[in-house]
């Protein structure tokens, strides 16, 4: 028998808010001085090796400190292509911030205004102790896909946006998403995300991924929305599949 995860609010309130984001903000609430390295090593906790997949390897066995380290840098080359007079990097679905902190210490990005927008209370409450330790500001709110108009974070025009594993909680995207982010007038918008519809049932490993977003309730539709969206407003929509994952079956 196959048992299937349903990934409602309860389902992602148990994951993110008490048992990843809430247990690492009570821990490094109490200690004085800590790197954003230590809160990261952390939520990895330890370096052994597990199945991994890139779209230049394929399946390979690799750390989770180096599959983070290689997703960051396939962030820091996407979105620095949009730096040219860009004048905040912001991530929506920002988790404790791991990824917009190590970007914002890159040069690409160094002169830019940040801004977090995270689901979890527990995830906003951390980003915040870890933007106090860094003494690095950053403008945080709640912020939820599925009801993006609702947030009270002031996103600026001519801003980088993006997402990282995170869209893909929200079930059944509506057809007017992309209308919230035309609104803000962004300078780029970029989707770090598994997309269902864009996987190969030709392909046993894709067809692996299709199975495994089913079982795991996950969102269906990112791409046929956002490729409505962009055809209906005359917006340029560029896709790049299966860059990396570690999840191997979450590229």
């Amino acid at each position: 028998s196959i048992n299937f995860k349903n990934k409602n609010k309860k389902e992602i309130i148990r994951e993110f808010e008490v048992e990843k984001w809430g247990k690492l903000y009570s821990k490094f609430s109490n200690v004085k001085n800590f790197t954003l390295n230590d809160i990261i090593n952390e939520e990895i906790q330890n370096n052994n090796l597990l199945p991994s997949f890139t779209s230049s390897h394929g399946l390979q066995l690799t750390s989770g400190l180096y599959n983070f380290e290689q997703h960051l840098r396939i962030y820091n080359d996407t979105l620095s292509k949009h730096v040219d007079e860009a004048c905040s990097l912001v991530e929506l679905g920002a988790g404790y911030g791991s990824k917009i902190f190590n970007l914002s210490f890159m040069k690409s990005f160094k002169n830019l205004n940040l801004y977090a927008g995270e689901y979890t209370p527990a995830g906003c409450k951390l980003i915040n102790l870890i933007s106090k330790n860094l003494n690095k500001y950053i403008t945080v709110d709640l912020f939820d896909f599925s009801h993006p108009h609702k947030t009270n974070l002031k996103i600026p025009e001519n801003s980088i946006i993006f997402s990282s594993y995170a869209l893909h909680y929200t079930k059944n995207l509506k057809p007017d998403f992309i209308n919230f982010f035309l609104k803000l007038k962004p300078k780029a918008i970029i989707f770090f995300e598994p997309c269902y519809e864009l996987f190969d049932s030709k392909s046993l490993h894709e067809l692996l991924c299709k199975k495994y977003m089913l079982m795991n309730d996950y969102t269906l539709n990112i791409f046929s929305v956002i490729d409505h969206g962009c055809k209906k407003n005359n917006l340029k929509l560029k896709i790049q599949k299966n860059i990396i994952g570690s999840n191997p079956l979450l590229p």
